[in-house]
């Protein structure tokens, strides 16, 4: 009658685990079970284990209900997934779905130790369209929230807006007494030429020790580039109008 189906346990070991970036495969074993047949696949990861971390999830699709992934990990080192890339001890979820043509994505991790950072992230793609609804950073006390949309055709046209609250850029670079509460504003395009417009807003900052407010306004078109700044830092003033 035409009908199939593969099932059963599956284990694989990889003693050559390495970054992408070296032409490895950062992981070192997998094991679960498999369950195809002629139009559904359910795939269900007992345990992933990377060079540093493991991970865990399931796989399914149907022709009828499209693509669903859902991830759990715990204890992964980014630098161990790509040579450049931080030492991390990430812990999160990921969740992807596939259905009718868009794409979603919703995932959360945090750096369990050293940096105090975090991310929250939805998103999703549909006809060639790129939405982040969630974008929210958070370093130590402090937090940015991020919101846009990025065609990825075409001129590839930019929509991007944010604000952040109580950053600490110590928290990177120690010994910089920073504080950012503001606002920021992007919008162009990224293919060749370049052209777009940035505007940012800081109110009740610190840098340096220093308080500090102001706003700017960046532009870049046809090669040329304008900026209109004024910054306030107690009695000094810092103006800056110009192009180059």
């Amino acid at each position: 009658d035409g009908q199939w189906s593969v099932s059963g346990p599956f284990a694989v070991e990889n003693s050559l685990a390495g970054p992408v970036d070296t032409n490895r495969v950062p992981l070192r074993s997998l094991r679960g079970s498999l369950d195809w047949g002629n139009d559904t696949l359910a795939l269900d990861i007992d345990r992933a284990e990377g060079v540093r971390g493991t991970a865990r999830g399931t796989l399914t699709w149907s022709t009828a209900s499209g693509l669903a992934v859902q991830a759990q990990f715990n204890g992964i080192d980014a630098s161990t997934l790509h040579s450049n890339a931080v030492t991390t001890n990430a812990t999160g979820q990921v969740t992807y779905t596939l259905i009718k043509g868009e794409q979603r994505f919703d995932g959360s991790a945090r750096n369990a130790t050293g940096l105090p950072l975090s991310a929250d992230v939805v998103a999703s793609i549909r006809n060639q369209v790129l939405e982040l609804s969630t974008g929210r950073l958070r370093l130590g006390a402090g937090r940015a929230d991020l919101r846009g949309r990025l065609e990825l055709g075409g001129t590839q046209a930019l929509q991007l807006s944010g604000q952040f609250a109580d950053l600490d850029l110590s928290q990177l670079v120690r010994g910089i007494d920073t504080r950012l509460n503001g606002t920021l504003e992007v919008e162009g395009r990224l293919q060749a030429p370049l052209n777009g417009q940035g505007r940012f807003t800081l109110a009740d900052s610190r840098i340096a020790g220093r308080p500090i407010t102001g706003r700017g306004s960046l532009n870049i078109a046809d090669r040329r580039f304008d900026a209109d700044i004024e910054l306030r830092s107690g009695d000094a003033r810092l103006t800056a109008l110009g192009g180059l």
